[in-house]
């Protein structure tokens, strides 16, 4: 899968101009934990919560006095042509939890690591129920009556849906 197809265009924007007081309460009022900083309306940095502790605190002034440019950190942008996979690696070797997504020099939007995982979680179970191997003999004790061993009873392609005891008829 390619990152364009997850990419979200809808992101909220401050003027590089704007305070920091104005980037937190933006990113508070659209409940996002970033916000994308434009000068003369191009995206130019980004500043996040993450940011606003590691960049803002060390400078010892009120968020209202500093200016978003002051603490912004660049752009992550990456090709509109990236797996999900590729991406993943990307914000790993960077220490990101998001991208910005270029095709032909224009933003298209922003990639974060919440919309990532799942297309990777989903892969990775895909692959493991592929090379599941279902147990020819399952010796688990029926917890009911303790008289003899659950079966196998149903099964849905190839996978152990239900054990059932054979003597008291007990399923899980």
């Amino acid at each position: 899968m390619k990152i364009r197809e997850i990419v979200k265009d809808d992101y909220p924007t401050v003027d590089a101009e704007q305070s920091v007081l104005a980037a937190g309460q933006t990113m508070l009022a659209k409940n996002y934990t970033g916000v994308v900083v434009l000068k003369n309306g191009i995206p130019s940095g980004v500043i996040t919560e993450r940011s606003l502790l590691r960049n803002l605190l060390p400078l010892d002034r009120k968020p209202s006095e500093v200016r978003c440019e002051e603490i912004m950190v660049p752009l992550l942008k990456v090709r509109s042509d990236l797996s999900v996979s590729e991406a993943a690696q990307i914000m790993v070797t960077n220490e990101r939890t998001r991208l910005f997504v270029y095709e032909k020099g224009k933003l298209l939007g922003w990639v974060l690591l919440t919309d990532i995982v799942p297309y990777l979680v989903g892969r990775e179970l895909t692959s493991l129920l592929k090379t599941h191997v279902t147990p020819t003999h399952e010796r688990v004790m029926c917890p009911k009556c303790k008289s003899d061993f659950l079966r196998m009873a149903t099964f849905d392609e190839g996978r152990s849906v239900r054990w059932e005891c054979p003597t008291c008829g007990y399923t899980e």
